[in-house]
């Protein structure tokens, strides 16, 4: 939900200027089908035969919310897909490289922007908006990140070491 609504307010505000890409685990990504199928809270990750089991918790949810789906559906620009290994991926090299620790599922909000020019739909996406790297290079790329300040620190340990 609170992805829909963030989008939802910034597109209200800044209008056509901002491209929403939504990112989910690729074993729950509930979203996205219920967006692609139109059926909006009325599917469930179950019915397509794809697990729900992800080690992104925050994200794991197997029927979208209806509202957010209606609502999006013509104002989202994308949606990713990330396994869980590179969310693991992306947690290590944020703590190297910044020190900032965040929880798994944050760890998605990297998965947009690392790969709008390097995925083919993606990358047509920005070619048809005209999002050439120059512009994207000085565009404001919003990642929604949480968690991670009470986790203690045995599980930080377990989380660094997890997919090595």
């Amino acid at each position: 939900g609170s992805p829909g609504g963030v989008s939802y307010g910034l597109r209200r505000i800044y209008g056509d200027d901002v491209h929403a890409f939504f990112v989910e685990p690729a074993t729950c990504p509930s979203v996205l089908l219920g967006i692609a199928t139109q059926a909006f809270e009325g599917v469930n990750v179950h019915d397509f035969g794809i697990s729900g089991r992800t080690e992104a918790d925050g994200l794991a949810v197997p029927c979208p919310s209806g509202f957010v789906t209606r609502l999006m559906t013509n104002q989202v620009a994308g949606i990713f897909t990330a396994i869980d290994a590179k969310l693991y991926d992306y947690l290590r090299l944020l703590d190297a490289s910044e020190g900032i620790r965040i929880e798994p599922s944050s760890c998605a909000a990297f998965v947009g922007p690392l790969n709008l020019l390097r995925l083919p739909d993606a990358a047509a996406y920005c070619k048809a908006h005209d999002l050439t790297p120059a512009r994207l290079a000085n565009a404001t790329q919003i990642a929604w990140a949480t968690g991670g300040g009470f986790v203690p620190e045995e599980m930080w340990t377990e989380y660094l070491a997890t997919y090595q």
